[in-house]
């Protein structure tokens, strides 16, 4: 059994690479929002979760890692976002059984309110240009292998409307060095493109490699790096103290670096914190974007059995 399930890995890791290779490219894509990591605590570890996500929004991280949850999660996020934007995130995981998952998820991104004009600069009206993703999943353990994949719609409303279809492919390992060592890879977005009038784009397709270590019951580290299909690639780095505060209230506290923004002055820098009480868990990531501005990001999650 052991060896099958190495040869499966082996199998699923080539198909993961192929795939990545496929769709590689030069070159600008589309719908970035796809990008835009979900869950306040991974970003703020500097957007590091694709080894240790343990709560619904694996189904972002990694779709390898929703059946190594143990418990039914809800996860919704809400962030006011850059120039006038918002993005908000929310997902569901369903634990079948120890060995099976499954996940939904809906990613919105809203441009906000953009006022239009003719050619002879008269103002002609507004519109609120959004993009949107919803996605299910599955995920299975396959000799303590987390194996999952996930498929979207996407939808694009700019001036033009459009919609795109794509799937995530994801790995979580067994821990290793006495469960203290996560891993896992992902690859994200992969589709056909989308298209608004005669041009296709391609989908932001990225592939993960992520690491994290458990130092002790209060210390956890983490890093991912990633590379786009089409862009350069860039590494994250996190943190995260937690303790208890009493039986049923817990603390973290958290701190990353991520080096994809080329914004200038105070950038790449994460921070935030998280409050639980019994099975409900608030959190808060604070997001600097240099001169562009400040983000702020909060989310809830409740687990249950």
């Amino acid at each position: 059994m052991k060896t099958k399930a190495k040869l499966l890995l082996l199998v699923f890791i080539m198909m993961l690479l192929s795939v990545a290779v496929l769709y590689a490219s030069e070159g600008t894509t589309a719908l970035p929002f796809l990008q835009m990591p979900a869950g306040a605590r991974y970003i703020a570890m500097g957007a590091a979760g694709t080894a240790f996500a343990n709560d619904s929004t694996a189904m972002y991280w990694n779709p390898g890692l929703m059946v190594k949850k143990g418990k039914n999660s809800f996860d919704f996020m809400h962030s006011a976002y850059l120039e006038g934007s918002s993005y908000d995130y929310a997902s569901f995981g369903y634990q079948i059984n120890e060995k099976s998952a499954l996940g939904v998820s809906l990613q919105y991104f809203s441009y906000g309110k953009v006022e239009m004009f003719d050619m002879s600069g008269n103002d002609v009206g507004s519109v609120n240009p959004y993009d949107v993703a919803v996605a299910a999943g599955y995920s299975v353990d396959i000799s303590g292998f987390g194996i999952g994949i996930s498929g979207k719609i996407i939808r694009s409303k700019l001036e033009a409307e459009a919609t795109a279809f794509a799937f995530d492919l994801g790995i979580s390992a067994p821990k290793m060095f006495d469960g203290k060592f996560l891993s896992g890879l992902t690859i994200s977005n992969i589709g056909s493109g989308v298209k608004y009038d005669q041009e296709s784009e391609k989908l932001p397709g990225t592939i993960r490699l992520g690491g994290a270590y458990q130092f002790n019951e209060h210390l956890l580290a983490a890093m991912d790096i990633g590379v786009p299909f089409a862009g350069k690639a860039y590494c994250a780095l996190g943190a995260e103290y937690s303790l208890p505060l009493s039986e049923y209230v817990s603390a973290a506290f958290r701190g990353g670096y991520n080096t994809t923004s080329d914004a200038e002055g105070v950038t790449g820098l994460t921070a935030g914190f998280g409050l639980g009480y019994r099975s409900f868990i608030v959190n808060y990531a604070f997001v600097p974007f240099g001169n562009l501005g400040i983000t702020h990001r909060i989310s809830l999650t409740y687990f249950w059995l």
